[in-house]
């Protein structure tokens, strides 16, 4: 039985990584960290550290999900829904990304750094 996904409701945050993506400056950028095919009507901003538990709206803590994975996880721990090659994964899709506003080397260095403090506790 296949159950309907119904889409949540958005929060609008604002983000240069999902704006940039957007408008097609990220081509290499394909999947999200859960490993979904991202898409223009299911790309979504996931707080490693979720914004219910005192995650913060900022590049470091933010990675492009598809919709029904980031509505999934919820608030829950993101070492239930993420593995180390996903995560591997995810982030080199951003290493030679260079735009005026976002840099994508310097993005993945930062997200490995929150996730790995997350792992940590």
């Amino acid at each position: 039985m296949k159950v309907n996904f119904i889409k949540p409701i958005s929060f609008t945050y604002k983000s240069p990584l999902k704006t940039e993506w957007l408008k097609g400056n990220m081509p290499s950028v394909t999947h999200g960290i859960y490993g979904g095919i991202l898409t223009k009507d299911n790309i979504t901003l996931e707080h490693i550290k979720p914004h219910s538990k005192g995650g913060k709206t900022s590049l470091k803590n933010l990675a492009l999900a598809v919709d029904e994975n980031n509505f999934k996880r919820g608030s829950k721990p993101i070492w239930q829904f993420l593995t180390k090659e996903m995560f591997e994964q995810y982030i080199e899709q951003f290493k030679n990304i260079f735009l005026p506003d976002f840099n994508g080397k310097e993005y993945a260095e930062n997200l490995t750094k929150t996730v790995e403090r997350l792992l940590k506790q």
